[in-house]
């Protein structure tokens, strides 16, 4: 009882204004509702073995490390006047596009006309996981902007803990709601029902965007070394990919990864005071 008093406190806090950018945190938790759906798909349906299995996942890691590509990306390019709403919806595109390639993979298999299966399957898992990466980087953006700007400095960042608090809740009360209902998703309704149910996700976080009353987009110049050679390395490993072959393409992926990578980490922590 006491811990659901601590859980509940917070939105004890809780603002109208504050609702939109919480269905956007909700619908990221809530993305979940596939999991033991998909689980089953990966054994009985897609005829990957392991290790393809293990090459996909790091190709769905990638968006995930080079996330100051995507940061740099959202703040320094303008899409249709905004740099908050227009990501979320590209970002909603962009994983509407990795699942609508899962499910032709499981029926019609329109796209191995012009592709492997893994090569798909890959792609897919590239595209969705850097929609979902765009949209956690406006939503964590968002936080500051929908919160108005006080004068009072204490006021104003106990407001900007509490929006925080609450969006981390939000987050896991979806975590926990998908939990909840996807091995009875996965037991009532045919693999393809459950993952059209999904789309459900991008209409919750588009929604939630578009109601929010953002205060003030952050504007910062592109940076054009972490945003040109994130291009120049996105276009040349997945060229490596294509010409070269996913196995044999590995190991000089790893290392030129594992580079890149550090190269940003050094960008990230070189202005940061000892």
């Amino acid at each position: 009882m006491q811990l659901l008093q601590r859980f509940i406190e917070p939105f004890k806090h809780l603002k109208k204004e504050y609702v939109p950018l919480l269905m956007v945190y909700f619908a990221y938790g809530f993305a979940g509702i596939t999991a033991v759906t998909f689980t089953f798909i990966k054994k009985d349906v897609l005829p990957f073995t392991a290790v393809e299995w293990a090459s996909i996942g790091i190709w769905a890691s990638l968006p995930w490390s080079i996330k100051m590509v995507y940061g740099s990306m959202i703040d320094g390019i303008t899409i249709f006047g905004s740099r908050r709403k227009s990501y979320i919806v590209l970002g909603s595109i962009l994983m509407i596009i990795g699942k609508i390639a899962l499910i032709d993979l499981i029926t019609y298999k329109f796209l191995t006309a012009f592709a492997s299966e893994y090569a798909i399957m890959s792609i897919g898992a590239f595209l969705a996981v850097s929609g979902t990466v765009m949209a956690d980087i406006v939503a964590d953006t968002m936080t500051v902007e929908v919160v108005p700007k006080l004068e009072d400095k204490a006021k104003y960042r106990e407001e900007l803990a509490q929006i925080s608090i609450l969006s981390r809740l939000t987050i896991g009360l979806g975590a926990v709601l998908a939990a909840s209902i996807t091995g009875w998703l996965a037991a009532t309704f045919e693999p393809v029902t459950v993952l059209m149910i999904w789309f459900i996700i991008p209409v919750i976080s588009c929604s939630g965007v578009y109601m929010a009353d953002i205060k003030d987009e952050h504007r910062h110049p592109l940076d054009w070394k972490i945003f040109g050679s994130g291009l120049a390395f996105g276009i040349f490993t997945v060229g490596l990919s294509i010409v070269v072959g996913g196995d044999s393409a590995q190991l000089p992926l790893f290392i030129i990864a594992l580079s890149y990578i550090s190269f940003l980490m050094y960008k990230l922590t070189r202005d940061i005071p000892s």
